[in-house]
């Protein structure tokens, strides 16, 4: 009986020591990959492909094309995309997403997005329109609050949300925004949707 007793808390000890060095584990590696979001904050108004957001915290900036080494271009409303069609006559696909959504270390011709819209249109000609909205580094709360803002003008008949290992990474603190525009956190007597996050 007592050999039972003693196996059990030896089995109770050794589980929780797993799960520990399992959740510390998962701390240093969310820690880590915290450090290595792509865009640096400290040089955001020096970044030549993003620019500081109020509301999302950086964006595309708009009318760009860059060769890095890839081609990076976006349209006149920051997406990487061609200038939206007129909304009749064809169904419009909004892509929400991070960088695999963007694109990240591809061609504006080999993103998802666009390949989708080219698969779609062999079938029925002009028929698809697929907005490429995602941006590198977003996470799934900054895609909710782009489409609240922007991205349901578009009048999309399906939104694809397609994020990933941002989802573990820490909401910033707002000091990180103070930084880029001067704003304190409560502007108009509003906290800032980062404020909220906290």
């Amino acid at each position: 009986m007592a050999t039972g007793v003693v196996a059990v808390i030896i089995f109770a000890i050794t589980l929780l020591l797993s799960l520990f060095i399992l959740e510390l584990t998962g701390r240093v590696y969310i820690a880590r990959r915290s450090l290595s979001m792509p865009v640096d904050f400290k040089s955001l108004h020096g970044d030549l492909m993003h620019q500081y957001d109020p509301d999302l915290g950086w964006a595309l900036r708009p009318d760009i094309s860059l060769l890095m080494p890839y081609k990076v271009s976006t349209n006149s409303l920051g997406l990487r995309n061609q200038e939206l069609r007129k909304e009749e006559g064809h169904m419009r696909i909004l892509a929400l997403g991070d960088s695999r959504t963007f694109g990240d270390g591809v061609n504006d011709e080999e993103t998802w997005a666009y390949q989708l819209e080219q698969r779609l249109n062999e079938h029925q000609p002009g028929r698809f329109e697929v907005i490429n909205a995602g941006v590198c580094g977003w996470n799934a709360l900054q895609g909710l609050w782009y489409l609240q803002k922007q991205g349901l003008q578009f009048k999309p008949h399906l939104v694809i949300c397609a994020f990933g290992v941002n989802e573990w990474a820490l909401v910033e603190p707002p000091a990180i925004w103070d930084g880029l525009n001067g704003r304190t956190c409560r502007d108009g007597g509003a906290w800032r949707p980062w404020c909220g996050a906290l």
